[in-house]
């Protein structure tokens, strides 16, 4: 919920005073207790503080503001991945539903110029639930055909991770109150972890894309599998 640009279109913001960002924004309201900020350039020590309240002034006065994540917070997800096309925060805290957030990023990044793709506000859905088989297939959004002659035309395209995984034998009660509206959600962009256990590769099990299917199968009564599939663009 409360997804910003669901496109792979970057924004970027300067520095404010010495080595810390400031990035602010609202939310249309509801509960949050998730924020991730995707595909940035943010170097490996960097760290964050996550602020929220009431109103924008709330944020700079303190009147109503709450401290969701404290300050020295690592930023990464997961540490020592180089070698990605950019790479994530997630965090999660007890939701709120105050509609007015700050992320204070300190860190020194090159030429002080803090670039991001996604800013993501969302509330969780979680179960225990996850399947131990998940596939992954890479694919593109370019094409590529050959001429009568032989010769390739190719149309170069932003490359995508298709994953397909399973949340296996919840309850009836997990099923209808968590995951049953996703049937009529396809094409809708989510932001999903198919397995949250934090480790050494958490951030690239980290999913951003339209869901591209839903199944949902009742193998014993009352239980029911939901077999998922994700074009992710990270």
């Amino acid at each position: 919920a409360n997804l910003f640009r669901d496109s792979p279109v970057a924004w970027r913001t300067l520095v404010n005073a010495g080595t810390t960002y400031r990035l602010d924004f609202q939310t249309a309201g509801g509960p949050v207790d998730a924020i991730a900020l995707l595909q940035t350039n943010i170097p490996e020590a960097a760290t964050v503080q996550i602020l929220a309240a009431p109103t924008a002034a709330g944020l700079d006065s303190g009147v109503g503001r709450v401290e969701l994540k404290a300050a020295g917070t690592v930023f990464r997800a997961s540490a020592n991945v180089p070698g990605r096309p950019g790479h994530h925060g997630l965090w999660t805290f007890a939701a709120t539903n105050l509609t007015w957030f700050r992320l204070n990023v300190t860190g020194t990044i090159t030429a002080g110029l803090l670039h991001a793709e996604h800013l993501i506000p969302g509330h969780n859905r979680a179960s225990k639930c996850h399947s131990v088989d998940k596939t992954e297939t890479g694919s593109t959004l370019g094409t590529f055909e050959r001429r009568r002659s032989g010769v390739g035309d190719r149309v170069r395209g932003h490359p995508i991770r298709r994953s397909e995984f399973d949340l296996s034998m919840l309850t009836e009660t997990q099923y209808e109150t968590i995951y049953s509206d996703l049937l009529r959600r396809i094409n809708e962009t989510v932001l999903c972890v198919p397995n949250s256990k934090t480790g050494a590769f958490f951030h690239d099990r980290i999913l951003l894309g339209a869901l591209a299917a839903c199944r949902s199968v009742n193998p014993v009564s009352p239980r029911y599998t939901v077999s998922l599939t994700v074009d992710s663009l990270l």
